[in-house]
Formats: C-alpha cells, structure tokens, sequence
C-alpha cells in the first residue's frame, strides 16, 4: 500500500491548487482556508500526499510537510 492510500484511509483530505501546494511544500500557514475539525491530509492534483494541516483560527498551519 502506498503512503498516498494509506493517508486518505487515516484523514480527511483536500485537494489544493498548484498554487497552494507551493505554500504547502514550504509549510507556510494557508490564510482563508478552512479545513475540518482535526489534522488534514493535503493532496496535490495528482493525488500525491504533501502534508499534513490543522485548523487554527480562520487559517490553516502545517503540522508536518511530507513533500
């Protein structure tokens, strides 16, 4: 099993942009984006895993950047 499916089993999940997968590969916090309660698996167009992200006020921070 790979660890794209084995993170979609474990998480939710959200897939980003092109743009927002660049803030998420250098772990900066996602102003605006609203992800559910929790620690969410971020996934980039093709389905790879980048990170991990957690809710905090109205922005989304990294908890551990994969990519």
């Amino acid at each position: 099993m790979t660890i794209d499916r084995v993170v979609r089993s474990r998480f939710p999940t959200l897939t980003v942009s092109a743009s927002r997968a660049s803030q998420i590969r250098n772990g900066r916090p996602l102003i605006g984006l609203s992800l559910p309660d929790g620690t969410t698996a971020l996934l980039d167009y093709a389905g790879h895993f980048l990170a991990l992200y957690r809710q905090e006020g109205p922005d989304a921070v990294a908890e551990a950047v994969f990519f």
